[in-house]
């Protein structure tokens, strides 16, 4: 026995001297035999590797004499097992995860192929965590496994395909029965001869709206159920979709703030996953030391403020549209409000569920690479408290979270939500008066102003880029989501669209005048508020600190000077003074994709997630090369948002007008 722990010894000091030949990268496997071989013996007294199984110990051991003996297998697994970086203070990388291809290829049935398959996750780190600290190269360590793995179905998993396939099912009957109808609608004004003697005519004429009357007549008046089947039809939703024409009294201009707010959110999100996480980039410190301090790329970080145009335009669609079912209904106390907010909960809850179930579970199965054990992070935190994002919760519980909950950036709905509930206290007191509701407005937006000032003070929160604290927090946790993700913070933004909506609600769509010269300085003072907004922190990018008054002042009020100035745009879009701006937000082209924003919203970091977690390399940044895939995520995100409203929004707000009362509706 002595004997053989001395070969084994032996061998594994020459793979060691044999596979370290690159100072700056060592192979993660020669930590490990480093220090398997100082510790031969699984059961010596003081063994760090006490806590492995004996069955990895010695797989472990026979992958490192196979190695030495030149095994296709073992060089396969030795190569795809990734580096340490030693040249962290240099690069930045903090690891290499090695050769994926390799890793997946490996013959199974060699023991090597155990260590990083068959055997626990904690053994795994066990190893490399020690190998870490017996080499000493880096304070950063990642014991992360990173080989292809096969996951089973879980419960949640099974659930979930159930559903999809309900789904399938419904849309399916539902698609084929709308053909059926507009088939036999066909079949009906060909046959009918007071349509066949005006058939010259009409062709003549060539009044599609007219044919369109007669195949309506042609069909009977569907039934409850039919018309609940038909609203799973892909083609009707489809027709919704993909319909351009405007609807009688709307805002334009608001599809087009809406969309570009949306692509500019999704801009940020992929900078930070794409181009600025250290874990897929492999020339980070190039991102940090040139990309970070152009100028232009302050756009991308400060994309954050895209969620103010959402703010704004929610305000301002609910106090308008209220206003006006006021005046249809009588007043305030005959409005149902009952209606007011079940339609909302209906209108967010079904898709976002869907896609939430859809977070939760099926994705695991979607792909494999690298990092897509991270899927199992966010799928547990999503299963243990899905039911927060239900009751729009998820942002204060439990208080002061993070948001990196369950579908980290749904903190919005949940903020949105919340503000919609009590915005019935503004709208009425407008409604009543407009002094009383600009007097409430301006008084609950000072409380804000303070609530967020105290605590931007005391827990020492930086501005811009600066991520050192003023001082020590006075709450715990020091990381906690303080205000960004609170209703109180967020109520300044929401209220501007509310004011709005009332102002438009008073013009009646009419035009208002405004000096040509007054008109221009407004819009200067509008671009000018909106980009020191956005570059007012750019100092700190190239490490300029600002006093801490400054950064106070900025992050209570530079959000609610952004809103102002997107409700300039509104306004003046809508009142006849945009010109070219007014000519491009109301272009006909935003429509379509401003109907499938909602989904887009919810289903575009699942897409980065896909695309990131399944790298099998390391991630080259270039401007080009980000510029392509931004543009790629772009499209996906906004194709599978296509599919999701078809399939599942749609549908449920199609449910909603067929059971809900008609004289309901009205409210």
């Amino acid at each position: 026995m002595a004997l053989r722990r001395s070969l084994i010894t032996g061998c594994f000091i020459l793979v060691t001297i044999l596979t370290t030949s690159n100072a700056q990268k060592p192979n993660i496997m020669d930590s490990v035999f480093g220090v398997l071989t100082e510790w031969p013996n699984p059961n010596a007294t003081g063994n760090p590797l006490k806590n492995v199984t004996l069955s990895c110990y010695r797989n472990m051991q026979g992958f490192g004499l196979d190695l030495l003996m030149a095994k296709t297998y073992a060089r396969e697994m030795y190569e795809s097992s990734g580096s340490f970086r030693t040249d962290y203070d240099l690069t930045h990388n903090l690891k290499d995860p090695g050769n994926y291809w390799m890793c997946v290829h490996a013959d199974p049935q060699q023991s090597g192929k155990e260590f990083l398959y068959r055997e626990s996750e904690n053994d795994v780190t066990i190893l490399v965590f020690e190998g870490y600290q017996h080499q000493q190269q880096s304070p950063y360590y990642d014991t992360s496994v990173t080989c292809y793995r096969q996951y089973s179905l879980r419960d949640g998993d099974i659930a979930a395909i159930v559903i999809c396939s309900v789904l399938l099912a419904a849309i399916l009957v539902g698609t084929i029965y709308d053909v059926y109808r507009m088939i036999r609608a066909d079949s009906s004004v060909n046959s009918d001869p007071e349509v066949n003697a005006h058939t010259e005519i009409r062709d003549h004429i060539g009044n599609e709206e007219e044919n369109l009357i007669m195949k309506q007549h042609a069909t009977k008046n569907p039934g409850v159920a039919s018309k609940c089947l038909l609203t799973f039809s892909v083609l009707d939703s489809g027709r919704k979709i993909l319909n351009t024409d405007a609807g009688r009294g709307s805002i334009s201009c608001l599809n087009g703030i809406r969309v570009l707010s949306m692509f500019w959110i999704i801009l940020l999100h992929s900078y930070l996953y794409l181009g600025s996480s250290p874990s897929y980039s492999e020339n980070y410190r190039f991102i940090t030391d040139v990309v970070y301090q152009r100028w232009t790329a302050t756009v991308l970080w400060q994309g954050h403020l895209g969620v103010e145009g959402f703010l704004v335009l929610s305000g301002l669609l609910v106090s308008y549209l209220t206003l006006q079912q006021f005046d249809k209904c009588g007043g305030p106390g005959k409005h149902r409000w009952w209606l007011f907010y079940l339609h909302r909960y209906w209108r967010l809850t079904p898709v976002y569920a869907f896609c939430l179930m859809m977070y939760a579970t099926l994705t695991l199965h979607m792909g494999n690479g690298v990092w897509w054990f991270s899927w199992y992070g966010a799928q547990e935190v999503c299963q243990n408290k899905w039911w927060a994002n239900m009751l729009y919760i998820n942002n204060l519980y439990p208080f002061p979270g993070t948001v990196s909950e369950c579908m980290g950036w749904s903190w919005y709905l949940a903020v949105d939500m919340q503000l919609y509930i009590i915005s019935p206290i503004f709208i009425i007191t407008f409604y009543k008066s407009w002094r009383a509701g600009l007097g409430l407005s301006l008084g609950t937006i000072l409380c804000s102003f303070g609530i967020c000032a105290y605590l931007v003070t005391v827990q020492g929160m930086p501005a811009g880029l600066d991520q050192k604290p003023y001082r020590s927090p006075k709450y715990e946790p020091a990381t906690g989501d303080w205000i960004y993700g609170k209703p109180y913070y967020r109520i300044p933004q929401y209220l501007v669209g509310v004011g709005l909506g009332y102002v438009l609600f008073i013009l009646k769509g009419n035009t208002v005048r405004i000096n040509k010269i007054l008109n221009l300085c407004i819009w200067c003072v509008a671009a000018a508020i909106a980009l020191a907004v956005v570059y007012g922190v750019y100092p700190t990018v190239t490490g300029h600190r600002l006093p801490q008054f400054a950064a106070v002042i900025y992050n209570v009020l530079h959000r609610f000077a952004f809103s102002v100035s997107i409700g300039w745009v509104i306004f003046a879009c809508a009142t006849g003074n945009g010109g070219p701006v007014n000519a491009l937000l109301s272009w006909s082209f935003w429509r379509p994709l401003a109907k499938i924003n909602y989904c887009a919203y919810l289903v575009h970091l699942g897409v980065i997630f896909l695309y990131t977690f399944g790298f099998q390399s390391l991630w080259y940044y270039t401007d080009f090369h980000f510029a392509v895939e931004y543009l790629g995520v772009l499209v996906i995100s906004y194709a599978v948002a296509f599919i999701t409203t078809m399939a599942v929004e749609f549908p449920m707000i199609g449910l909603e007008r067929v059971l809900l009362p008609s004289k309901s509706k009205n409210s």
